[in-house]
């Protein structure tokens, strides 16, 4: 099946949010530092979630492609690290219903890579502010 690609705002807002997340530089499974990619907890259907700073790992490609195939291994995962204090909020957070305003989340966005990039915040610090 192939990849829906979105275009515009929230084409950059995914874009974004995957460069922050990997800006983690290493696997957060096995900390290898080469083919990372941005793993969500939560489906990114769900577009109240979808760049929610506490919805995604930086895994390598193969621990993402292991927990793809593998959901409760996943789950274990999830129960062993930070994501776990997080992820009952961010579940309820993807079953409401609401609009999402691409262009305000890309700006929002860009500040937060911009205070990553100055070493002005942490990203443990950004998730534990996300609202």
């Amino acid at each position: 099946m192939p990849v829906k690609r979105f275009k515009g705002a929230k084409a950059k807002a995914d874009t974004l949010f995957s460069q922050i997340i990997r800006s983690i530089g290493e696997c957060e499974n096995c900390y290898k530092i080469e083919h990372l990619q941005c793993a969500h907890i939560i489906s990114r259907r769900y577009s109240n979630t979808r760049t929610d700073l506490r919805n995604a790992f930086c895994l390598c490609a193969g621990c993402h492609r292991r927990y793809t195939d593998h959901p409760r291994e996943f789950s274990r995962f999830i129960t062993r690290t930070w994501a776990q204090e997080y992820y009952d909020h961010i579940y309820r957070k993807s079953q409401e219903v609401g609009k999402i305003d691409w262009d305000d989340e890309v700006f929002r966005l860009k500040q937060i890579k911009s205070w990553l990039d100055n070493n002005e915040m942490t990203l443990d610090i950004l998730r534990e502010q996300e609202v």
